[in-house]
């Protein structure tokens, strides 16, 4: 457990790393990179928890996230983009 928690960041603490090495070459605004995680977050490769700490009547809660290593990757076929393409069944052998 102390390992998962070890590997957790709040956003403010991986903005300022992650701007601090300097890889983002673009001037990026805090909410932007908030969006950025959030579609992390919905491609299933960043996880995010919740913490309530209780600060005498305040009750606050703190957001952490982690990298989510998949230990199995998708098929070759999904990743393509027929794979995933709505409408796949309109394809004729004259388009392809």
């Amino acid at each position: 457990m102390h390992v998962r928690n070890a590997s957790e960041m709040t956003s403010e603490e991986m903005f300022k790393n992650i701007m601090g090495l300097g890889i983002i070459k673009v001037a990026l605004e805090f909410k932007e990179f908030e969006q950025v995680l959030e579609t992390l977050i919905y491609d299933g490769k960043v996880e995010k928890t919740g913490r309530v700490s209780s600060k005498g009547e305040i009750i606050d809660v703190v957001y952490k996230y982690r990298s989510v290593n998949s230990p199995i990757t998708s098929a070759g076929a999904v990743r393509i983009p027929c794979g995933v393409c709505p409408v796949i069944y309109r394809i004729t052998k004259q388009h392809s």
